[in-house]
């Protein structure tokens, strides 16, 4: 059985494993339907899903991060092969991804679930969450968190692991 996502313009067929072996394997349905909005330390922000389509955007937001928010992250956003493999993740559920995006379209920050196809880690996923140095305090980065470990939830993962740097506040 195959199951597919669907996108603004495109379908995206999802891990064909059986169902209740694999979260990935299954259509993902959340709690949360998106897209939704809010205002942010007066900041009017989308949510939704993350798409291959978003490859063009993704690029400008993480060309525009400061060399200092790169060195930690796990792989290099700002190479073109680097979001290619992420919009192929998503295309075959590996990764849900959540942007938050102003009312001109530019992302202000995205979280990411990143989850294993080894059959011994299908219930662990990896959150990774970056937001752009100019949405920071304002309680972004606590909200997109908060969005993927509902979608973690939704998908039957049973453990999250994160990576943060000694200074990070959240």
């Amino acid at each position: 059985m195959r199951f597919y996502l669907q996108s603004a313009h495109n379908w995206y067929m999802l891990p064909t494993q059986p169902a209740g072996e694999n979260p990935m394997a299954q259509a993902p349905t959340f709690t949360r339907t998106y897209p939704w909005t809010t205002n942010l330390g007066g900041v009017h922000l989308t949510f939704r899903l993350m798409t291959p389509e978003d490859a063009p955007a993704i690029e400008v937001f993480a060309k525009a991060l400061p060399p200092d928010d790169l060195t930690f992250l796990r792989t290099d956003i700002t190479q073109p092969e680097t979001i290619k493999n992420w919009m192929n993740y998503l295309r075959t559920g590996r990764t849900i991804s959540i942007l938050a995006e102003t009312e001109d379209k530019v992302i202000a920050g995205y979280a990411s679930i990143h989850m294993n196809e080894a059959q011994w880690m299908r219930h662990v996923g990896e959150l990774r969450v970056l937001v752009g140095r100019d949405f920071r305090g304002i309680g972004l980065g606590k909200r997109l968190t908060n969005e993927a470990f509902s979608m973690a939830k939704d998908l039957g993962l049973k453990k999250i692991t994160a990576q943060m740097t000694t200074d990070q506040r959240s």
